[in-house]
This record gives C-alpha cells, structure tokens and sequence, in this order.
C-alpha cells in the first residue's frame, strides 16, 4: 500500500487506497474481521487503485491488502478513520424560507446530538443523527422575514454557522436534501408555501412530474412516481411566483444476481447467471483472479443473464459480478465428478490374480480401491482427463467379493465373483509309467481344497488337501493293477481322468550268489548243476573261459535260480563267469569225467551227494 500512509485519517465513505503488486494480480482489502471491503486489479506495470465505498467505523483500523495470487503476499496497514463532519443538506443558504415549520436536515456522525442557536433565543433546537448519520430539526417560529444566522454544533466539537433568509411566502423544499442520492421511482419530496397554494415540482426539462396543496399550515408533500433515468437531476419546485430548485443524482437500478441462488451447488460444465441491473450496461463476470468468465447486457427492462462455460474447478468457487459501478461477489460450490468404476461389469467372474480396474473421477484425485474385508487393494491417480486405471494384484478368497472405489467423497461399487483356482495335475504328466506300489500325485488347486484320486472303479487310491498356496500331493495307498489305466482326479466340484500305465512292481536288489557248487570244488565235465540267488527277474548267464555261454536261466519271486549245465566242460581246471545283468564274477573248478567215479561226487553239493549215496546204497551199488 503506498497511499495513504500508515496512521493517515480515513474519510468513513469513499476512502481511496493505491499499492504495487504483481502485474495482472487481484487485490483484495479487508478489515479486521476478514470483510472485504474492496478489490482492484493491478496494470501491466502492477499499479492498483481501489476505492472503499465504507462507510467504515469511526475509529481505528486496521486494512490487509492480499494479493490473491496462490504465491502472493500481503499487508496490514493501520489507519484513523474520521467521525463524520457536521453538514447541513437543506435548506440550501441561497433558498428562501417561510417563517413558520422550517425544516432543517443535515448529516453527523450516527448517534451525534446536533444542536441549532439563533441570535437571541429565536431558535433553539435539538436533533439526533440517525444510524445512517442523517439528522432532522423542525424550527417554529414564526420567525421575522430576513436573514437569520444559526449557530449549529454537535457532540464531537463539531461547530459550523448557516444563514437562513425567511420570506413569508417562500416556497422550500424540506426534503429530499440537496444533492441526495433518489431513488428511480416513487420518491417522496415535502416543503412549505404560502398556505392553499398549488404546488408544481418540475424537471429540467420543464415537464411537471408531480403536483401538490399547501395545507393550512403551509405544508406540502407529492411523490414523483417516476421511473427517472439513472445520473444527474434537477427538480424546481413552484408555488405561485415563488421557486426553487435543486440537484440531486437519480440511482442506478442495483446488480442483482437472480439466479444461482447463493450458496447452491452448481454443475462444473458450467452454469448461467441471470439478474437485474441499469438497463444497457455490460454485466461482466471474473474469478478471483480477474479471469474474464463472461458478458451479459442488461436489455430495456434490465434483465441480464451470462453463461460462464466449464469446466470449473470442484469445490468452493467465487465470482467477481460488476456493471462498472456495482460490484459484488458470489460464492457457489462445485461438486466434484464422482467415482465411476467403469470395468470390470459387475456380476463379472474374475481371475483370483493380477484383476485390471478402470474408471473415472474427478481429475488429479486419487482412488482407493477396497475388497469386502476393508482392504486396500489397489491405488489409482485420475489423469486431466479424470481417467484412473489399477490393478488388483491379489491372490483373492474365491467367491463373492463386493469392491469399493472411493476418494474420500464419493464412493462407487461393484460386485464379482471370484473364481477358484482350477485344479491341476503337474505330476505326473498324461501317459506315465507310475509303479504300482510307490505311486504319488502332485498339482494345484483352489487353498483348502480336498483332491480326491480314484480308480477305474470308483475307489479312491488317494487323496490330499492343498496347502495356503494351492500346492497338493497325493500318495497311492496300497497296490495298483498292472497296465495301462486311467484315474479321475475330483475337488469335490469339478473332475478329469488322466491315462497311465502301471508298471510291475519291482523286488528289491540282491547280491548274486553261488550257493552250489562252490568255488574249488571238482564238477563232472558234463551236466553239471548249479544253483544260487540273485535279484527276483534277474536274468542268470554262466559262461565258459571262451565267453561262451553254457547255461541261462531266471532267478524266481524268491531271488533263488538253478541251471543244468549240459557240457561238457574240459578236464581239468576251469573257470565260470556267472553274471545277473549288473554282477559278474568268476569261479574256478575242478572238471573230471564221470566214468573214472569218486571225481564226480566231488561236483555235487553236500545235498546231493548224500541223497546219491542213499539211493546207491538201496541199490547194493559199490560206490
């Protein structure tokens, strides 16, 4: 603020302030209370003028001029402001008065005794100003024609001397006082003449816009009903060879703002203001910060109406009205755009993982988005647009669940179903060789699941729950049938057959032994016995020192095996491979011909030769 400066003395109405601030910024200036009590717009040069219209409390006072700017500053500046001065409105010195029922009026500070002195004790009178600081003294009389000069003060030392001129057929006006503001229509004017005279009132023109009696007492009253073109007037009031006139300023109609109503909500597409206002002037409408909004003419009727386009920002916005005389400020809320959700549908069946959102809201906000338990889920910002986007990650519980997306003022919701994990097989795959005792399944499924495994039959071979993270196995109790199959796999809602094949089951590894004959021992040349143990199915090969095979045979369920070797085998000492597949070994004997005797018994086990001896013995044969 550069004028006026701080502790200056402030007339109560029409007090002029200037200041800098930005280029183009709006000013605002309010009082102790946070009223505002003007506004300007700074020039290109950032110079800003504003006019109180008041009128303001006599006294201290305290002004804050803020530049509304988001990043703008203000200051508080403390002033005096004057009590009004002791004026006198009518009637005017240059006008004749009658001697009897002489109005004065005038203007002082509201609650001020006013007092009214002639020379000698020819008047002596009293009045009160009013709250709006007009004041009124009734003098009698009857006072001499002439010139009478009144001493008038007031309560705050306020002292001023006015002359009355008394002529005894004087026409006066008593009101409206010189240079007051009228009305458009019906205004009241009264004053003295010579009683029963007629009284004509007068404009500029000479036109007579209203007519009167003076009664008995010398009074008269009429009403101009008007309407008066708003500005300057002048009105001569006659009665017989007697005028006067005066000059007064006719009101312009008042901005009114008809439509919104003050505190509504208005759409943020936009909305139109209607009113009235001094017919043929530009309504103009500006935010806070001197954005032009729109324009709107006042027609011969004075109705206005502008249309301010959106869109308009959501929440608490302010409109700066003005015609170029009036001005005035009009707060409306604007709703934000709610929260749409605008997919998934509701209804929709939805994946357990990774579930995509999509909606719209009000630009910038952000958009929370919650499951049925009161979980934030996801989080989304709306773009310029209003468009937001997000992703439920999960996993989710399967079934319904009912989402909520909401920011903080609005709240959209739909429901969907939320499918079960699926139940899978991953081990083993389709076609298989599983073993027919030690046979397992594996898969995933819905969490809590039970995974039931049957036969071809129906019977159920095994069965497992999946863990919290879907995952199932499933172990074959007892012992399944040999060859290709299929089992079912069932959760209880859903169930699918896969095909394997069942392999025999396999008997536990054995060392390859040679029970008979054993190693060093004297063997016939010729159908020569051995026997031994070795895994169940292994396949036995006895061969000769060339690698040749002399006997095959097949161990049985119990792992024991027995072959007949054929021969014949050579004299002497020899050596025998014997293998299973997986072992081999070699083993040396003794090989003699069975015609020269006792060698042979030599090739038999101790079994064998002792159920020879008995036999030979029942036979009376000399061994």
């Amino acid at each position: 603020m550069t004028t006026p400066t701080a502790g200056s003395w402030l007339s109560k109405t029409g007090a002029s302030l200037t200041g800098t601030a930005e280029p183009a910024a709006t000013v605002q200036i309010t009082d102790a209370d946070g009223a505002v009590v003007a506004t300007a717009l700074a020039d290109d040069n950032g110079i800003w003028s504003a006019t109180v219209a008041g009128p303001l409390r006599t006294g201290e006072l305290a002004l804050t001029v803020t530049d509304t700017d988001p990043k703008g500053t203000s200051t508080t500046v403390t002033y005096n402001v004057e009590p009004d001065r002791l004026v006198v409105t009518g009637p005017l010195e240059t006008e004749t008065v009658g001697k009897t029922n002489i109005t004065l009026t005038g203007t002082a500070e509201p609650g001020a005794t006013v007092r009214i002195r002639g020379a000698h004790a020819t008047v002596n009178e009293t009045a009160v100003a009013g709250e709006d600081g007009t004041w009124t003294a009734r003098i009698n009389g009857p006072l001499t024609a002439g010139q009478h000069e009144l001493a008038i003060t007031d309560d705050l030392r306020h002292a001023m001397s006015w002359m009355l001129t008394v002529d005894s057929d004087a026409v006066t006006i008593t009101e409206p006082a010189a240079g007051t503001v009228l009305p458009k229509a019906n205004i009241p004017f009264a004053g003295s003449a010579e009683p029963g005279t007629t009284v004509e009132i007068t404009d500029r023109d000479g036109h007579v816009v209203a007519t009167s009696t003076a009664d008995a007492s010398g009074l008269w009253t009429a009403a101009i009903t008007g309407p008066l073109p708003a500005g300057d007037a002048s009105f001569t009031v006659s009665a017989g060879s007697k005028s006067v006139s005066r000059d007064y300023t006719v009101a312009s109609d008042a901005l009114i703002i008809s439509s919104p109503t003050a505190g509504t909500a208005i759409d943020k597409t936009g909305t139109t203001f209607t009113g009235t206002a001094e017919p043929g002037v530009t309504v103009r409408i500006t935010d806070t910060n001197g954005t032009a909004l729109a324009t709107g003419t006042a027609d011969t009727n004075g109705t206005w109406n502008a249309a301010v386009p959106g869109p308009l920002p959501a929440g608490r916005n302010t409109f700066i009205i003005t015609d170029g005389e009036h001005s005035t400020s009009f707060d409306a809320d604007v709703a934000a755009d709610p929260v749409v959700i605008t997919s998934p549908a509701g209804g929709a069946e939805l994946s357990k993982r990774s579930i995509p959102f999509a909606g719209t809201a009000e630009p910038g906000a952000t958009v929370q988005i919650t499951a049925t338990t009161g979980t934030v889920v996801a989080l989304a910002v709306a773009d310029t647009n209003g468009t937001w986007n997000a992703t439920v990650m999960g996993p989710l519980a399967a079934g319904e669940t009912t989402f909520s997306a909401s920011d903080g003022t609005s709240t959209a919701q739909v429901t969907a179903a939320i499918a079960a994990d699926p139940t899978v097989i991953t081990s083993p795959s389709p076609g298989s060789t599983l073993s027919s005792t030690d046979a397992s399944f594996a898969g995933t499924a819905e969490p809590g699941t039970t995974v039931r495994i049957t036969d071809t039959n129906g019977a159920v071979i095994a069965e497992g729950t999946a863990d919290a993270n879907g995952n199932w196995t499933a172990a074959v109790t007892g012992q399944l049938t040999d060859g290709e199959t299929s089992v079912t796999v069932n959760d209880g809602t859903n169930a699918f057959t896969v095909d394997v094949v069942i392999a025999p089951a396999v008997a536990p590894k054995q060392d390859l032994i040679i029970t008979a004959p054993t190693a060093g021992s004297t063997v016939n040349t010729s159908n020569v016995f051995f026997e031994g143990t070795a895994t169940p199915g292994a396949t036995i090969q006895i061969t000769d020192a060339n690698k040749n095979v002399v006997g095959t045979t097949t161990a049985d369920n119990s792992g024991a095996w027995s072959v007949t070797i054929t021969g014949p085998l050579p004299e002497g000492p020899t050596a025998l491979g014997v293998s299973d597949g997986t072992t081999s070994m070699s083993v040396d004997y003794l090989a003699t011909d069975s015609t020269e005797g006792t060698p042979m018994l030599n090739s038999l086990s101790a079994a064998s030769v002792s159920r020879l001896l008995l036999t030979l013995g029942a036979l009376s044969i000399d061994r």
